[in-house]
């Protein structure tokens, strides 16, 4: 008798605890879902708390001839936009935490003794890729210190100015003052048939505006060059550019720590997701990381840093149509949002050795598309974007007579995002005007 009543008081000992786990583990659920708080798991489909958008996780899209693009699926940390007019828009929220190497969940991040911190390294453009994937063959090398190691000075590339250039004011003020229809518009020494563009513009489903114009003397031609698009990684040289003019005036420091938090995690392009959080970036690291990788957890982490109030003041001093809405993390923009501060890059290139570094960065960013379009024939220094639907390059193409380009795509049939082919299309036939 005595055997059996033991055996049965095992029984129920083992049971109890079986129970207190199932608790424990149920409690903890509620309790993350009470908190706000999702759990993602790779490749399965993730439903963010209170909200009705239901999202794929995973890699973006794969397009066909094998490249990926940089992808703005799941906004994570920053600030979204209400829901925009414009089709393939999609709004969601919540956080999604990645998993970690070595069960590090420092969630908080901050300044302290576990703090990684990142050594300035060089990345190949072959160990890049611009997907929702792990990019672990090329993360960053991390040093066990807790102090940044002093940066080398980056190799400086000024704009190549083969004829004088008018001043950024100057261009500025010709952008915003020439009447748009909405058509094909000329303005200046432009004396090209333009049907051929017209031809290329109207090919498929595609919808497209933008804006060229010479720095030479200002003639430029432009196509719907107010209408608004999904910004995608476009409009990261805007950022990347404010934060490099306010170290020029001395109010912010480039050799600032940053620390990567959980709030910056964000999925799509760059390397900045793949690092611990707690890992600590100069803000030098991540102006660089978010225009030659696309970096979108870096861009987040520099409008993070960045006074947003002054950002949108900035756009506002230069003329910027869209300027109102650049407080969102990812706003819509217009090609002539981007000539207007591209036209200040340019001027700031050639008047300022930040400007100059910066100008660097920008002609060895990623999906570099205005240059493929152009089959390589002249330096481009640019940033691109793209996402589902929309396919977008910006930058000033330094031909013998340098002028500043804007292209931006949207296709309802195209969800890979790459379209690069009209894209192609397109520059071809605006170079052939504004670059006779």
């Amino acid at each position: 008798m005595r055997p059996f009543l033991i055996k049965a008081a095992a029984t129920l000992f083992t049971a109890a605890l079986l129970l207190g786990f199932i608790a424990g583990g149920v409690s903890s659920v509620f309790k993350a879902e009470q908190d706000g708080k999702a759990l993602s798991l790779p490749g399965v489909m993730q439903t963010v708390t209170g909200s009705s958008n239901t999202e794929p996780a995973g890699d973006a899209p794969v397009t066909d001839d094998g490249d990926k693009y940089d992808s703005i699926d799941i906004p994570v940390g920053g600030v979204t936009p209400p829901a925009s007019s414009i089709p393939g828009y999609t709004l969601m929220g919540g956080v999604v935490l990645p998993e970690l190497p070595g069960g590090n969940h420092n969630l908080m991040g901050g300044n302290d003794e576990s703090s990684e911190v990142v050594e300035d390294t060089t990345v190949s453009e072959s160990e890049v890729v611009e997907d929702d994937s792990s990019v672990s063959e090329s993360e960053p090398e991390v040093d066990d210190s807790t102090e940044s190691e002093p940066e080398e000075e980056p190799e400086v590339q000024r704009p190549t100015v083969s004829v004088p250039s008018m001043g950024a004011d100057q261009i500025i003020n010709l952008l915003l003052s020439r009447n748009y229809t909405g058509g094909i518009d000329t303005f200046g020494n432009i004396s090209a048939d333009t049907s051929a563009l017209y031809n290329a513009i109207h090919k498929g489903s595609n919808v497209c505006g933008f804006v060229a114009i010479r720095l030479s003397d200002g003639a430029s031609v432009a196509y719907n060059p107010t209408r608004n698009f999904r910004c995608a990684s476009a409009f990261k040289s805007f950022v990347s550019h404010y934060a490099y003019k306010q170290a020029a005036a001395g109010v912010l420091d480039l050799n600032a720590g940053i620390t990567y938090t959980s709030a910056d995690y964000y999925s799509g392009s760059g390397i900045i997701k793949s690092s611990p959080f707690g890992t600590v970036y100069s803000l030098r690291q991540v102006a660089d990381y978010s225009i030659r990788y696309s970096d979108n957890a870096g861009f987040v982490m520099l409008q993070r840093y960045l006074n947003r109030d002054g950002l949108v003041d900035y756009a506002k001093a230069l003329g910027c149509p869209g300027a109102d809405g650049f407080k969102y993390t990812w706003p819509d923009m217009s090609a002539l949002d981007a000539a207007i501060w591209w036209a200040d890059i340019y001027d700031f290139a050639k008047t300022s050795s930040y400007g100059a570094e910066m100008y660097s960065v920008y002609l060895n960013a990623t999906q570099p598309s205005i240059k493929k379009g152009l089959n390589d024939e002249h330096p481009v220094a640019h940033k691109s974007g793209s996402m589902s639907y929309y396919f977008h390059d910006c930058g000033v193409v330094e031909s013998e007579d340098p002028y500043i380009l804007v292209l931006l795509t949207y296709n309802p049939n195209n969800y890979s995002s790459n379209n690069q082919s009209y894209f192609s299309g397109v520059v071809q036939e605006i170079d052939k005007i504004i670059n006779p």
